[in-house]
C-alpha cells in the first residue's frame, strides 16, 4: 500500500511539473490528476455503479505538519485538518489558508460536520450526559447518538455511535438523563433503558435495560403518559390526566412524597385537590411542575434558592406553589430556576443569579430578569441595516433550558458559580445564552471570523457570565436569520431545533463537546451551532 501511494504521488508531482494530464484507470483524464474509481456492485440482484474519492493526508491540525525532508513546509501542501474539519493549503505567503471548500456563505461552513448523510430533522431532541436522543420528524421513531457507557443510548451496545434507531414506534416525548433514557409513545406507553441503579427505571428492580423496554405505570387505564424527565438516579413522568409520578433514589427529598426513601416503582406525587399538572422539569437536586392555571410548584433541595420559595436553606419535601404570574414554561437549573410568562413577554429567575448572567446575592423568590437579554442589531431587529435596532419590536420568549447538572461532578459542596451559569433561551429575535459555565462551548457563544475563516472559543470574543444573556449570533454569522423553538442542555453539549413557520420540530443543531458523537459526528469542541447530521 505504501509503495502504491508513493508511486501515485510521484506521478502526480511529475504531471504537475510538466503541466500534463495523468489518468489512473481512465484513458481520458479530466484534469492534471484523474482517478477513475468507478466500480460495479450487486445490491439485491441489481447492478449499481459506485464511485470513490481521493484520500488526502489527514492530520490532527495544521500545526502538526512538517517537511519530512527538513526545511520549510512546501507551498501548496494540502491536508485534511481534523481540528478544522476541512481542507487546508499552505499558501504562497507562508501561512495556512482558511478552509478551502467554504468560500460561500456561513451556512456552508456549518454544513461540514458530515461529509455524507442528510441534515437531521426532529420533532424533539434531548441532550444528556454525553449522548443525545431525538424523535425523527418524518417517522416519529426514536434515534440515539453519542457515548454508550451503561447502555444509556439504548442500542444494546456500549460503543460510541452516531444516530442509530432504537425504537421504531410513534414517539411523542423523550429525555436523555445521566445513565438512562426515557420515552413515551402515542399510545401513552412508557419506555426506559440504561442503568437501573437506584430504581430509576421504575420497574421495581435495579437491573440494566439494554434496549428500550416498556415499563408499567400506575396511571389509569384510559390515561396516557405524555411527558418524561430522566434525571441523575431518578425519573419523573406526567400523564394526560394531570398526574405526576416518581421513581428512583430520593436525595434531598426530590421524590416529593415527604420522605427520603427510594421509590422502586412509579408512585404518584400528590398536589392540592383540583390541581392539573401540564408540564414538568427537573435538575439533580429538585423538581418543578407547571399547572393548567400557569402556577409553578417546586420541591426538593432549596440550597442557593433553587426552589424560589423564599427559604434558601430549607427544602420542600412535597410540592409547594411559588409566587409567580401565570407561566407557560419552567426550567430547573443547577443552582437556579427560570420561567417564561404565559404571554411570552417576560423572563423570571430565582436562586443563584449567575444562572442568568448576574453577580450578587441569591434571589430567594422569583424576580423579573427580562432586562438581562441584550438585544443587538441583527437580521431580526435591523431591517433597514443601519446598525440600530428598529423601533416597534417586542421580545417574545419561546423556550428556555438550564444546566440540570446531569453528568457533572454531582457534588453540591464543591459546586461553584461557574458551574451554575448554563442557560439558553430562544426568542423571536434569536437565541441567547449565559456565558462562563464550566463547559463554555455548549453555550454556543463562539465567534466566526469571516476574514480568516476561523472559529474562536467563547472566552476570546464573548463577555463573562456577569453580562446577562448574550446573542448566539454575531455580525459575521448568517445564523441571525434562523429561529429556534426548542433547546436542551446536556453535560458538555447543547442541542436546538430550528423553527420554520411555527411547525412542530425542525432541523437539529448542536454545539459544544462532540467527541463521543453527541452531535452526530466526531468533533473536539464546537463553540458555535452546527447542523446535526445522520
Amino acid at each position: 500500500m505504501e509503495n502504491k501511494l508513493f508511486y501515485g504521488l510521484a506521478l502526480f508531482i511529475i504531471a504537475m511539473r510538466s503541466f500534463a494530464q495523468v489518468g489512473i484507470n481512465t484513458t481520458q483524464p479530466k484534469g492534471a490528476l484523474d482517478i477513475n474509481s468507478e466500480a460495479k456492485i450487486i445490491v439485491n440482484e441489481e447492478e449499481i455503479t459506485t464511485y470513490g474519492g481521493l484520500v488526502l493526508p489527514v492530520v490532527s491540525s495544521v500545526s502538526a505538519v512538517v517537511n519530512l525532508q527538513g526545511g520549510k513546509i512546501a507551498k501548496g501542501t494540502l491536508v485534511f485538518s481534523m481540528a478544522d474539519k476541512c481542507l487546508r493549503v499552505f499558501g504562497s505567503d507562508g501561512k495556512w489558508d482558511g478552509c478551502l471548500s467554504f468560500a460561500g456563505t456561513i451556512e456552508d461552513l456549518f454544513d461540514y460536520n458530515a461529509w455524507e448523510g442528510v441534515n437531521f430533522k426532529a420533532k424533539k431532541i434531548s441532550a444528556g450526559n454525553n449522548f443525545t436522543l431525538a424523535i425523527d420528524y418524518n417517522t416519529n421513531a426514536l434515534y440515539a447518538s453519542g457515548e454508550g457507557t451503561d447502555y444509556k443510548k439504548g442500542t444494546g451496545r456500549t460503543t460510541n455511535e452516531t444516530f442509530v434507531p432504537i425504537l421504531a414506534r410513534h414517539i411523542v416525548d423523550v429525555s436523555a438523563g445521566y445513565q438512562h433514557g426515557l420515552a413515551c409513545d402515542i399510545d401513552g406507553n412508557l419506555w426506559a433503558w440504561g442503568q437501573g441503579e437506584g430504581y430509576r427505571l421504575g420497574n421495581g428492580a435495579e437491573t440494566i435495560y439494554y434496549v428500550p423496554t416498556e415499563v408499567t405505570t400506575p396511571k389509569a387505564a384510559e390515561a396516557k403518559i405524555i411527558r418524561v424527565e430522566a434525571g441523575y438516579k431518578f425519573s419523573l413522568i406526567l400523564d394526560d390526566q394531570g398526574n405526576v409520578y416518581y421513581a428512583g433514589t430520593s436525595s434531598s427529598f426530590v421524590n416529593g412524597l415527604g420522605d427520603a426513601a427510594a421509590v422502586q416503582s412509579f408512585t404518584k406525587i400528590n398536589f392540592l385537590p383540583e390541581t392539573f399538572i401540564k408540564d414538568i422539569s427537573i435538575n439533580y437536586f429538585s423538581a418543578a411542575a407547571l399547572d393548567s392555571d400557569g402556577g409553578v410548584w417546586t420541591w426538593g433541595d432549596s440550597e442557593f434558592g433553587r426552589l424560589g420559595n423564599g427559604t434558601p436553606t430549607a427544602g420542600a419535601v412535597t410540592p409547594t406553589k411559588i409566587t409567580l404570574p401565570p407561566i407557560k414554561k419552567v426550567a430547573m437549573g443547577n443552582r437556579f430556576g427560570l420561567a417564561i410568562s404565559e404571554d411570552g413577554t417576560q423572563l423570571y429567575g430565582w436562586g443563584g443569579p449567575e444562572g442568568w448572567g448576574e453577580s450578587g446575592s441569591i434571589e430567594a423568590t422569583p424576580t423579573d430578569i427580562t432586562g438581562n437579554i441584550s438585544i443587538e442589531a441583527n437580521n431580526f431587529t435591523d431591517l433597514d441595516r443601519d446598525g440600530v435596532v428598529d423601533s416597534g419590536f417586542s421580545l417574545e420568549f419561546y423556550s428556555v433550558a438550564a444546566d440540570t447538572d446531569n453528568g457533572n461532578d454531582f457534588d453540591n459542596a464543591t459546586a461553584t458559580a461557574a458551574t451554575a451559569a448554563g442557560a439558553i433561551v430562544t426568542t423571536n429575535m434569536g437565541a441567547f445564552a449565559v456565558n462562563g459555565d464550566q463547559f463554555p462551548s455548549r453555550a454556543g457563544l463562539g465567534y466566526y471570523e469571516r476574514s480568516t475563516n476561523s472559529i474562536y472559543s467563547p472566552n476570546a470574543n464573548a463577555s463573562p457570565a456577569t453580562s446577562g444573556f448574550i446573542s448566539l449570533y454575531n455580525k459575521n454569522s448568517a445564523y441571525s436569520t434562523i429561529l429556534f423553538r426548542q433547546v436542551s442542555i446536556g453535560k458538555g453539549h447543547s442541542v436546538l431545533l430550528q423553527s420554520v413557520n411555527n411547525e412542530e420540530g425542525g432541523l437539529a443543531y448542536g454545539m459544544g463537546d462532540g467527541t463521543s458523537y453527541q452531535l452526530g459526528s466526531e468533533y473536539l469542541n464546537i463553540p458555535i451551532p452546527i447542523y446535526i447530521k445522520r
